[in-house]
């Protein structure tokens, strides 16, 4: 069995092993969990931050660092707890149990691909396709893998107009946040990031 196939196939089974084990409503509560703290964490920084300038002031910006980073674990690991007690009680009954642990089979398998994915792409970024080895595109995993990283790219634009949509917001939260005080979150004309956003774009449609 060529060395990509090993691979994969250990790749696959672990993620399948753990997301069986752990079952789909664990493994959903983990990533929502993630996901909520660290979007709390950083719309929060402009609250959270001048309270760890307070208690950390030297250098100016590690405070903000330190207050982004401990509002994100409070709130992960509330998140968590709440979660875990909804996990335990679907665990607890027979059906749900087995149902939720095929599922969550299921999810590890799909976490996988998008892994295998993932690195498939950046592989292909850095090598020319006429230096890709035999043994890899000849290996039985290797159509699998290719879709994974095809699907990834064709869903790739939808997630950067995402990100680009929510850039903006999030900018400002860490600008307000990472500000040493007020007269710092304004640029020299005396608008704050957000007038100023507003005002390039009227800028950029008059043109």
């Amino acid at each position: 069995m060529p060395w990509f196939d090993i691979i994969v196939l250990a790749i696959l089974l672990i993620s399948a092993a753990v997301g069986f084990f752990s079952g789909a409503t664990r493994e959903m509560v983990r990533a929502l969990s993630f996901v909520l703290a660290a979007v709390i964490a950083v719309f929060g920084l402009r609250w959270t931050a001048p309270i760890g300038r307070s208690l950390l002031e030297d250098p100016p910006w590690a405070g903000a660092v330190v207050a982004g980073l401990a509002a994100f674990v409070v709130v992960y690991a509330t998140l968590r707890v709440t979660g875990g007690a909804m996990v335990r009680g679907v665990h607890s009954t027979h059906v749900l149990g087995v149902l939720d642990r095929t599922i969550g089979l299921g999810f590890g398998l799909v976490r996988a691909l998008v892994v295998l994915g993932a690195l498939l792409l950046a592989f292909q970024a850095a090598t020319p396709p006429d230096r890709v080895p035999g043994w890899m595109t000849g290996a039985a995993f290797y159509p699998l893998t290719s879709a994974a990283a095809k699907a990834l790219k064709a869903f790739a634009p939808k997630g950067l107009d995402m990100a680009g949509k929510l850039a903006p917001s999030i900018g400002d939260a860490v600008r307000e946040g990472s500000a040493t005080d007020r007269g710092d979150s304004a640029d020299a004309q005396g608008y704050d990031p957000r007038e100023r956003r507003r005002l390039d774009d009227l800028v950029e449609k008059s043109r």
